[in-house]
């Protein structure tokens, strides 16, 4: 058995996958990479935070979901005009980040806005 945590509900269960790489929550539907869960290095912290994240002349805002020491969680309203592998600056108000990162995922979700992970570099 292994115990698994929802992405979007944060609910935990219990799951006999072996050999699968993905999993459904029982309790809220969500499809998701069993695999994801294991790629951080280290816990991120659930803090939310208006944030500022440019490239060259492009400048967008965004909303912190979780912040770890090296990286972090963004959602933003709309499409995420960024994509994997791209280098941004991020500046986090209220809080001591001011930073280069690299995009590592982009999720963009037609009417729920888009969301990335950013390593800091």
């Amino acid at each position: 058995m292994n115990n698994l945590k929802c992405p979007r509900c944060r609910s935990e269960f219990y799951s006999a996958i072996s050999s699968q790489d993905t999993a459904t929550c029982p309790y809220c539907g969500f499809f998701f990479n069993v695999l994801d869960q294991h790629r951080r290095r280290e816990a991120r912290n659930k803090i939310e935070r208006e944030c500022v994240l440019s490239r060259g002349d492009l400048r967008v805002t965004a909303h912190t979901l979780d912040i770890s020491k090296c990286g972090i969680g963004l959602q933003m309203d709309g499409w995420i005009p960024f994509e994997r592998n791209d280098s941004l600056h991020v500046v986090v108000k209220g809080f001591d980040i001011d930073s280069d990162g690299l995009v590592v995922w982009v999720t963009r979700s037609n009417g729920s806005g888009s969301k990335a992970g950013l390593r800091f570099c």
